[in-house]
């Protein structure tokens, strides 16, 4: 039987990114990494950056379960997006579930 291709990305709690201030250093990055089956996203962004390796370094998940959207660090990092490591730029997109 066929298996799909696992990737390893990164998925943040809001939480972490709210108290680093919008600006995650990326030390620990290896306890947010998660393995995440293939969809059409990875296959665009592998397009698009002809990069094929397992570890997905152009997306990061951010998970807001219990967020509230009334907070203006919520509506910041929307709007703004947050920045990763020293100038990456992470835009945030809202998908539904």
């Amino acid at each position: 039987m066929f298996a799909p291709p696992l990737y390893i990305v990164r998925k943040y709690p809001l939480r972490v990114i709210l108290e680093s201030g919008l600006r995650l250093t990326g030390d620990d990055d290896a306890q947010y990494q998660i393995k995440q089956q293939d969809n059409p996203l990875f296959r665009q962004v592998r397009l698009i950056s002809h990069d094929a390796r397992k570890y997905n370094a152009y997306v990061v998940f951010v998970d807001c379960r219990g967020a509230k959207e009334d907070t203006p660090e919520f509506a910041e990092m929307l709007q703004n997006g947050f920045l990763w490591g020293s100038s990456t730029l992470c835009c945030v997109s809202v998908l539904p579930l």
